[in-house]
């Protein structure tokens, strides 16, 4: 234990000695060691995981040497299982680690899965029978299951909740199926990926969906995955921060430098996958093969009359709402209609926000998101009609200090709501020996260094 505490004694200023002492407790299997489970493993590693079970059938290939940790050229056609195994075991010889060198399989899933923690999944996206296999005996274990992947210089991570949506649904296939069945039914890319990276190359994408070439792969997009998903670990053992749970998905990029949580996949895919073929044939995109950039002139006057045509309709539309607004609020409250617009503005952005976290908190079954978004939605509904009054006469100047006192106390009495709210709950799905796990001075006490 001794030994343990240095080792990662330097955890100690963002992770706490209750969170170290559940990571140090808690069992990862790991299905598929090849680009993002190798780094997941060795930086879980050096998080302080002490027991580990890794399965993959692969050897390492030469043209694994771009992005795969423990690739190298003493490795080549060694078991990618066993080399990860011997890695983690060099940066700390008392984890004691499970090797499946045949992969995972319906004869071991069982045994692969029995008494873990946490599981993720790094098998092929082309080989979604394991996945859907892996998702299905963690769901009857009531074992979460982090997924991630390298998409580019970025990375997409969800967590399946064991009581969430299922991998099936997510990957538009039936839960009633047996696994013969979905094994022989093809999931779209777009099932997977989410949003398409802005600088890829329409060729490119044809091809991968087409089963013409494998999916390209570069390290700093395995690197970031392979953050993301210890995040995403670390957020389901310890409870600091709710996961990003299926159908929602973690989307992050380097190179975009845009991080976001997407809710609506579909949309995002089809949005992304618009955007690509565009500047693709645009030719901002660089062609893969090595091939001159050739704008598609079709496609560049499409794109230039298609912003105008929308502007017009624009203009039109918001010269009629002006005209017949500004008409009717002047007559009837003798005030300009640009105090009632500067007020909408205003409004629009907490208004819509409310509305979102009405819904959410509906939900979540979290009454404070509720009320939060109830009033927030309220206030920024009267806000443009509040201006016009007061600025119409219709509501004496001298009340609005008063409204103005009401809405910094129910602000401050938020803040203070939240602060003196208890620590979250643990999820339902804790295993016992967290729920029986020391108090908060006992561990601080145990590992003080």
């Amino acid at each position: 234990m001794s030994n343990y505490r240095q080792m990662f004694a330097r955890n100690g200023g963002f992770i706490s000695p209750r969170e170290q002492h559940l990571i140090s407790e808690a069992t990862i299997a790991i299905a598929g060691v090849g680009g993002d489970g190798g780094e997941v493993a060795v930086m879980l590693a050096r998080l302080g995981v002490q027991r580990f079970r890794i399965a993959d059938p692969e050897v390492f290939e030469i043209e694994n040497t771009n992005r795969q940790a423990g690739c190298n050229s003493e490795t080549i056609s060694r078991k990618k299982a066993e080399v990860i195994a011997e890695e983690i075991l060099r940066i700390n010889s008392a984890i004691d680690v499970t090797v499946y060198l045949n992969g995972i399989d319906d004869q071991n899933i069982a045994e692969f899965v029995k008494g873990a923690t946490l599981v993720i999944d790094e098998t092929e996206f082309t080989q979604h029978i394991l996945a859907v296999m892996l998702a299905r005996e963690c769901r009857q274990r009531n074992i979460p299951v982090v997924t991630g992947f390298n998409v580019g210089f970025g990375c997409i991570v969800t967590t399946l909740h064991p009581r969430g949506m299922t991998l099936e649904k997510y990957l538009g296939l039936k839960e009633s199926d047996s696994l013969e069945e979905i094994a022989r039914k093809p999931v779209n890319l777009g099932r997977w990926i989410p949003r398409l990276p802005a600088y890829a190359h329409e060729v490119v994408f044809r091809q991968v969906e087409g089963g013409k070439i494998s999916a390209p792969s570069v390290s700093p997009g395995v690197s970031m995955a392979a953050g993301h998903v210890i995040t995403e670990v670390f957020n389901n053992l310890t409870n600091r921060k709710k996961p990003v749970y299926a159908p929602k998905v973690l989307w992050s990029d380097a190179m975009e430098r845009k991080t976001k949580t997407i809710g609506m996949p579909a949309i995002s895919f089809f949005a992304s996958l618009a955007r690509l073929v565009f500047r693709s044939r645009l030719g901002f995109n660089e062609p893969m093969d090595g091939s001159e950039k050739k704008p598609h002139y079709g496609a560049v006057a499409l794109l230039s009359v298609i912003p105008l045509i929308a502007l017009v309709i624009l203009l039109q539309w918001w010269f009629g709402i002006f005209t017949s607004l500004s008409r009717g609020i002047e007559r009837e409250f003798k005030v300009s209609f640009w105090v009632f617009a500067i007020g909408w503005v205003a409004s629009l952005y907490p208004y819509w926000k409310a509305v979102a976290d009405l819904f959410i908190g509906l939900y979540q079954g979290d009454a404070r998101k509720v009320w939060r978004g109830v009033i927030v939605n309220r206030i920024a509904w009267f806000l443009p009609y509040g201006m016009v009054l007061v600025a119409g006469g219709r509501i004496p100047l001298r009340l609005l200090p008063y409204f103005l006192a009401f809405l910094l106390l129910a602000t401050c009495a938020f803040i203070w709501r939240m602060k003196a709210r208890k620590p979250p709950r643990l999820p339902h799905w804790t295993p016992e020996w967290v729920k029986e796990r020391l108090s908060y001075d006992q561990v601080e006490q145990l590992y003080q260094v």
